[in-house]
């Protein structure tokens, strides 16, 4: 249905032979997501009082608190039609009480028609609200202001010995044709059952609308957005089928926040901030607190601050779990990873030196400790042939190299130049923005597919390139980052004038050499080396030799 719904659309639904289905909502957020989703109508609802606000009884919602719900849903909605419920009270106080009221909710509220319970009762309401051009949606039935005048409690009446019998269906039957001919638009037939719900959706032309006790015998259903979505403690242990369980996930969030806070690692939601570092944005987060730890991540070509705590080893060994505590932890989306940004260029490890330096200055630290994680490792030791000065101490954890590692870095750009010469750069744009791949993952996206992916400025400039330039630009990257069989970042001579201490864990696999580590502890006088296994890198064990190291240098 496009445009604003009207009642008279939602009359034409039935007539057509289709059903309208609307939503009980009561605040503003909720409402929006409603409206997007497609539902005709927003139903606010004095259950607000049981479900939201933890009351034992609808009746105690007055016309004051329903009008903030009403406000809310009213500025959240857009194309949906908005019902709000007249509270308890103002309909059993007469018609000058109920109009006054109604006036109030449309007015004030911005509802577009009003809701009245136990409607059947007072027909001489719904006609007067009517008369006053007021939209009128009657509820009938085992309605929630009735059933306590019946005895029946507020929970019990979804149940099936609720719903209405056949025997029920004349009278019910009649009570809907009052309602009709006094004026009502839809009416909501409450705990319907199969039998006399679809005996009066048949005997009225209006559309019968049901909630509790309804189904598709009626001509359109409403629920509780707290029920669709499975919101409230109780959904914990239900069992009931819903469309989803925001409990469970919303349990499983704050206890993973309340984990993260007492841990002093950064409350996730929080916007990162960002620092322009010659001429590129660079995405960074602060954690703990402490002498500086820079951190430069793992993850190749994906090196984002959330590797730390999300890739492979590092996953394992939790140190966001316990260098906070000690350390301000620095980490950062390096350059053309994550959302930071890029620039088509020879990049060089220089030009991660240059970031990480920029950043340090930014936040006024003259001297800070450097932490390396696989590829991470490579400006780390370039860092400190730079800016010794800079450097207090250097951790180089699973330093990348290796004869394997080169040949299959090599082989990654091979791949991006071979699919960018073939198809043209129009088409790796095309490639990234469908598939959202760093270059790690998917080689043909090359080393700008994040920025490609996050910036369409960025990719509108990348595909109008010279495909020559760019394909040369490629090499010379190449050639620059991965040079050697060892560990790259610095030469052999550059290292041995590294006066440092550093701090070096090994890996063991194709990207990852042992001989890489190695080859740094040669060649970097003050290093230490823990020679461990891979499957003796356990969480209790390497955080401890960690900030062992740490502390014991002084900045």
């Amino acid at each position: 249905m496009d445009g604003k719904v009207t009642i008279s659309q939602l009359q034409r639904i039935k007539r057509e032979g289709k059903k309208s289905v609307g939503l009980v909502a009561w605040d503003y957020q909720i409402a929006r997501i409603a409206d997007r989703a497609g539902f005709d109508f927003i139903s606010v609802g004095d259950s607000v009082g049981v479900n939201l606000w933890g009351r034992s009884d609808v009746l105690d919602v007055t016309l004051d608190e329903i009008l903030i719900c009403c406000r809310a849903v009213r500025r959240g909605t857009e194309r949906a039609l908005v019902s709000c419920d007249m509270p308890y009270g103002p309909v059993q106080n007469g018609k000058a009480a109920a109009l006054a009221a109604a006036h109030r909710l449309i007015g004030e509220g911005g509802a577009d028609m009003i809701k009245v319970d136990a409607a059947v009762e007072f027909p001489e309401v719904v006609r007067a609200l009517v008369d006053a051009g007021i939209p009128v949606f009657a509820q009938f039935g085992l309605t929630p202001q009735t059933a306590s005048k019946y005895g029946i409690p507020y929970s019990a009446q979804n149940s099936p010995a609720a719903q209405a019998s056949a025997e029920a269906s004349a009278k019910l039957i009649a009570e809907a044709k009052l309602l009709e001919a006094a004026g009502a638009s839809l009416l909501d037939f409450t705990n319907s059952g199969p039998i006399a719900g679809a005996a009066v959706a048949a005997a009225v032309k209006i559309p019968v609308i049901g909630g509790f006790g309804g189904g598709p015998w009626l001509d359109g259903r409403v629920r509780l957005a707290h029920t669709a979505i499975g919101y409230g403690e109780k959904w914990l242990e239900a069992t009931t089928e819903t469309y989803a369980n925001t409990a469970k996930a919303a349990l499983t969030a704050f206890t993973a926040l309340v984990a993260d806070a007492r841990a002093g690692r950064q409350i996730k939601g929080i916007i990162m901030p960002t620092v322009v570092i010659d001429g590129i944005v660079t995405r960074y987060e602060i954690v703990g607190s402490g002498p500086p730890l820079l951190m430069y991540a793992p993850g190749g070509f994906n090196a984002v601050a959330e590797a730390w705590s999300t890739l492979g080893i590092y996953q394992k060994i939790k140190l966001l779990d316990h260098l906070p505590a000690h350390f301000t932890c620095i980490l950062f989306d390096r350059r053309e990873c994550g959302q930071s940004g890029g620039r088509v260029e020879p990049i060089t490890w220089g030009h991660y030196v240059a970031q990480g330096k920029g950043l340090l200055e930014h936040l006024r630290i003259p001297r800070a400790h450097l932490m390396g994680g696989c590829m991470g490792c490579a400006p780390v030791v370039a860092f400190a042939v730079a800016h010794p000065e800079t450097v207090a101490s250097m951790i180089l954890y699973w330093p990348v190299g290796g004869a394997k590692y080169r040949i299959s870095s090599h082989q990654r750009f091979a791949e991006h130049i071979a699919f960018a010469r073939e198809n043209g750069l129009d088409r790796v744009v095309t490639l990234v923005s469908a598939e959202g791949k760093p270059f790690g993952a998917e080689p043909r996206g090359g080393p700008w597919a994040s920025v490609i992916k996050n910036d369409a400025a960025f990719a509108a400039a990348y595909a109008r390139q010279d495909l020559a330039r760019y394909i040369a630009v490629c090499e010379a990257m190449r050639d620059a980052l991965f040079d050697r069989d060892t560990a790259p970042g610095a030469s052999p001579e550059q290292l041995m004038g590294v006066g440092i201490p550093a701090f070096i864990v090994p890996g063991h696999d194709a990207a990852h050499a042992t001989s890489a580590a190695r080859y740094l502890e040669e060649c970097l006088p003050q290093s230490r080396y823990w020679d461990v296994a891979v499957e003796a890198q356990t969480e209790d064990a390497t955080s401890p030799h960690l900030l062992e190291f740490l502390r014991a240098v002084k900045l």
